[in-house]
């Protein structure tokens, strides 16, 4: 996962972000966290785009509260439960089972299509 959808996937748990970004192994994404507006602004994308380290990504996620909704016939998943969902998933499950950018597309977009590219 890159840095930039990590912080916006859990933009609603930045404790649970700054928590495991201040421990000594994770200090660089601390730094970063501290001018992630910087970064933003002069569209870094070196350091946007850098790949968020598995370990950091799934201990983030196992602390997490987030749920991601499937809808086998629909071909889809919420971050909400919504009428057709049939499955929750958790985070840290939907990390291993869905690509990356579809997880960000549904925390940003409510939805996403799990059949899309």
């Amino acid at each position: 996962m890159k840095f930039w959808q990590l912080l916006d996937i859990f933009r609603d748990e930045q404790t649970l972000l700054l928590e495991s970004f201040k421990k000594d192994e994770w200090k660089l994404y601390h730094d970063r966290f501290l001018k992630i507006r910087d970064f933003v602004l002069t569209q870094d994308r070196v350091v946007l785009d850098q790949l968020v380290d598995e370990r950091l990504l799934f201990e983030i996620c196992s602390k997490s509260k987030k749920n991601i909704f499937l809808s086998l016939k629909k071909n889809k998943i919420y971050s909400y439960e919504s009428s057709d969902s049939e499955h929750i998933i958790s985070i840290s499950d939907a990390v291993k089972m869905f690509k990356h950018d579809l997880i960000e597309e549904v925390f940003e977009k409510s939805e996403a299509d799990i059949l899309h590219d």
